[in-house]
């Protein structure tokens, strides 16, 4: 693509096609209107002859076409400024119409059975069709440069895209490699801890978290995931809380089944579920529970979170958290879905916290279950 110039579009069948039944059509127009008129004159009129004569005039015209979009070309990719373009435009237009006339006056004679009507002398010809000949050669300049700005503005759309795209790529990239430390120091810090108080544990730990991150590495490339395969690693993730809660957390899912091939971001729930588990079960010393659940909403994918904890306090808001795990989640999603998605954090009439989170319900062409 030339910034400076103009670049055309490739003729195509289907073009060709359409311009030939348009310049048909308009002959047929031009044939019956002469018709109308040399009979109303008394004058004798030969149909055929008319329609011959108006076919050659406009298939005439279909033919001059690529000389014309060749011309454009080289004159925009080597002359400059709008006044030396319009006068070159001017001298191209009469030649082309010049041209024209001088062909279309000697195939008329040249057809059989007619000799040169008194209208289609070559004067006459210029005189009463220059007009219309002028007008044809704007028209055609007019389609060439709107389909080339359309085709320039079409690729400019195109690369923008292309372009938010990747930067959305590499957002999401930066955010999943600042996210996937947060949770692997965490668990780290937990296994280190229970080495002082009970080895059996910490191994136990030890083993389930390297399932974990096996899985978790196997996905690592993937923005988006079927939730069956989140929901896995979050069951995982689950089973090592419960052995550093010593039994005393409950877990449930509630996940419908109509749900479990929907989209949704790489790591989405571990965050969450592990918010919930440090602001709400942790302060109770008997433990407790959490919830997930996954439905399908309106066309949407509704996951809620929820624990029984002592709930957020009243002056606590969203914007003012320090949690990493929350702040990149909306990240995450802000980049991902922008205004198509919600997240409301809030207490349960019940006690403890809930999140409530909602996003457009995809499924995926092909999905694998999880290892």
């Amino acid at each position: 693509m030339h910034e400076s110039g103009v670049d055309f579009p490739d003729r195509r069948r289907t073009a060709w096609l359409a311009a030939g039944v348009a310049a048909t059509i308009v002959a047929f127009i031009f044939a019956g209107q002469s018709y109308l008129y040399q009979r109303i004159l008394g004058h004798a009129a030969p149909v055929r002859q008319m329609i011959e004569m108006e076919l050659v005039r406009w298939y005439l015209w279909l033919a001059f076409v690529p000389l014309i979009a060749a011309m454009i070309r080289r004159l925009e990719h080597t002359a400059t400024g709008v006044r030396r373009r319009l006068a070159m435009h001017i001298c191209s237009a009469l030649g082309f119409v010049l041209a024209h006339a001088v062909i279309t006056t000697l195939s008329s004679r040249a057809i059989e059975g007619t000799g040169a009507p008194p209208d289609l002398s070559f004067p006459a010809h210029v005189a009463t069709m220059s007009a219309v000949d002028v007008l044809v050669y704007a028209m055609i300049v007019a389609f060439f440069y709107a389909a080339a700005y359309h085709e320039r503005f079409r690729q400019r759309e195109l690369f923008a895209s292309q372009l938010q795209s990747q930067v959305a790529q590499l957002r999401l990239r930066e955010l999943r490699m600042r996210l996937q430390p947060h949770f692997l120091f965490n668990t780290l810090n937990t296994i280190s801890a229970l080495m002082h108080t009970d080895v059996d544990q910490a191994d136990a730990m030890l083993t389930a978290f390297s399932d974990l991150l096996r899985s978790s590495l196997r996905a690592s490339e993937r923005q988006e995931i079927p939730l069956r395969q989140e929901i896995a690693f979050v069951r995982r993730y689950l089973e090592i809380m419960g052995l550093r809660f010593g039994g005393r957390l409950t877990a449930n899912l509630h996940i419908d089944p109509a749900t479990v091939d929907a989209l949704v971001p790489n790591l989405l729930l571990q965050p969450l579920v592990e918010n919930a588990l440090r602001h709400g079960i942790a302060r109770r010393g008997q433990g407790g529970c959490v919830e997930i659940r996954a439905c399908r909403l309106n066309g949407d994918l509704q996951l809620r979170v929820l624990d029984d904890g002592p709930g957020l306090p009243a002056e606590w808001q969203e914007r003012h958290s320090t949690g990493l795990g929350l702040r990149m989640t909306r990240e995450r999603l802000d980049t991902l879905y922008g205004p198509r998605h919600h997240m409301e954090i809030g207490n349960r009439e019940e006690g403890g916290a809930q999140l409530l989170l909602t996003i457009p319900f995809r499924v995926a062409l092909q999905t694998r279950p999880a290892a």
